[in-house]
């Protein structure tokens, strides 16, 4: 039993870990807004194509960001709905074992 809680608190601590990135890639993604949207008062004349290089650059790596964020949440919550699975399943099968051996 002591195992199977071993497991089921590394599980967790992984979901808490892609959450975490998640947030991370939020932010980053934020940043990278940010980029896309600064200096848009300068005239950039003849770096004009190098700045709408680095916007759209900005754009690109904005969006990838965001796929991640979404994709890392989304493993962390299947990984909290595993363990919440598992620790019910387990909980079941304990308290069955109880019911045999004449307890509760």
């Amino acid at each position: 039993m002591t195992e199977f809680q071993v497991d089921l608190d590394h599980l967790l601590a992984a979901a808490n870990t892609w959450e975490d990135a998640s947030n991370a890639l939020s932010q980053g993604a934020a940043q990278a807004r940010d980029i896309h949207d600064s200096h848009k008062e300068v005239m950039w004349s003849m770096f004009q194509k190098i700045w709408d290089a680095q916007v759209s650059a900005a754009d690109y790596i904005q969006n990838r960001l965001i796929e991640g964020s979404s994709e890392a949440h989304s493993i962390g919550s299947v990984l909290k709905h595993v363990a919440s699975i598992y620790l019910e399943k387990d909980q079941n099968f304990a308290n069955a074992l109880i019911k045999l051996h004449g307890g509760q």
